[in-house]
């Protein structure tokens, strides 16, 4: 769990096992349903801080019914990510790999496991590590941002907003420069009609793209709303090419 506007950062481990396992004698069942989830959510974050506008989450089925009740209970609107665009998660993506890289530092092939919270020192550990790490984009840690004072020393941090916004636009800014260098510059247009990609393994002889749409909304942060039928999709410009008869 990851604050996009401080970094701060929240982890818990799921439990390997649910009650009607335990009662069963198996202990090899991982519980990720969406009403676990759903519960390690709520006493995680919900019950800590401050209730969030949105939450951003992938289409797997831990965040499908419950979550979306709690969400719902909580007046929060669910944002999850399409299987095309999984880059609308990348926060959380890129601080997998770090805590991913910090557990490789543990040992574990010699490190003695709590019976009762194996992971529990682990994962605190790492939290508070990715907590207090400075990042250069934000020139400040997590918690210097959230508590404004550093998280080893007794020293205050003054935090100013307006710059770190800055420096997240220009940072933006070039990423989507370089992105963009091996691209052909094409303006898109309302009342155009489009072909839509797909990158998914397909069948043999499958289609890889789709039938003409047409767009009937531009939007400036690089998508378009285009006309499916009765229905309508926002699009990444990514994920379309122009439409030549």
């Amino acid at each position: 769990m990851l604050d996009p506007a401080t970094g701060w950062f929240e982890i818990a481990q799921v439990p390997y096992y649910s009650i009607d396992e335990v009662k069963e004698d198996k202990d090899d069942f991982i519980d990720k349903t969406s009403a676990r989830i759903s519960l390690i959510f709520e006493q995680t974050w919900l019950s800590r801080y401050p209730r969030p506008e949105e939450v951003v989450c992938d289409n797997g089925s831990e965040f499908k019914l419950h979550f979306m009740t709690l969400l719902k209970d909580f007046d929060i609107k669910p944002r999850p990510t399409k299987a095309e665009n999984p880059q609308g998660n990348s926060p959380v993506e890129r601080v997998h790999q770090v805590v991913q890289n910090m557990i490789k530092t543990k040992q574990l092939d010699s490190y003695e496991f709590d019976y009762i919270d194996p992971w529990g020192p682990i994962l605190s550990s790492v939290g508070w590590a990715v907590r207090a790490s400075y990042h250069s984009t934000l020139q400040a840690t997590p918690a210097q941002l959230v508590f404004g004072r550093d998280m080893m020393f007794n020293l205050s941090k003054a935090i100013d907003w307006k710059a770190i916004t800055e420096r997240k636009r220009k940072q933006i800014a070039r990423d989507n420069e370089r992105e963009n260098a091996a691209r052909i510059s094409h303006q898109y247009k309302v009342g155009d009609r489009v072909l839509k990609t797909t990158n998914r393994i397909l069948r043999k002889f499958s289609k890889k793209k789709s039938d003409p749409y047409q767009i009937i909304a531009i939007h400036t942060n690089g998508t378009v709303t285009i006309q499916k039928g009765v229905t309508q999709d926002r699009l990444s410009i990514r994920r379309i090419e122009p439409f030549n008869e």
